[in-house]
């Protein structure tokens, strides 16, 4: 899973060389399906037929794959999280100590009055 940090690309997995099919997001199918709709071809396979159908041992494979790495993302992405977290936390600290060893300037009353 060296590869695993841009696994998707508008919709379908980022495959090596010798894959040749990709596995389409809901978005990119439902896009696929409203396109085609909409230059009016009609839809070869309605999607509750396909989603009833198991998975080949090829896509299997292929989902194995997205689910690792999409839990291998979820990882790096809670991680990024916890240290946004620690710098928000710091920076309010010193804020807050900057405002404490701040000096008010009080403008001096005007002599042209």
């Amino acid at each position: 899973m060296g590869d695993s940090a841009a696994e998707e690309d508008d919709g379908f997995m980022q495959q090596s060389p010798t894959a040749t099919v990709g596995i389409p997001s809901p978005a990119a199918a439902a896009a696929a399906a409203a396109a085609a709709a909409a230059a009016g071809a009609a839809p070869t396979t309605p999607l509750a037929a396909s989603s009833m159908m198991p998975p080949s041992p090829v896509t299997r494979e292929q989902l194995e794959k997205r689910i690792d790495s999409l839990q291998q993302q979820n990882k790096v992405l809670k991680c990024e999280l916890e240290t946004y977290k620690l710098r928000v936390k710091s920076l309010q600290e010193e804020n807050r100590a900057i405002r404490q060893a701040s000096v008010h300037i009080v403008s001096p009353i005007s002599p042209f009055k």
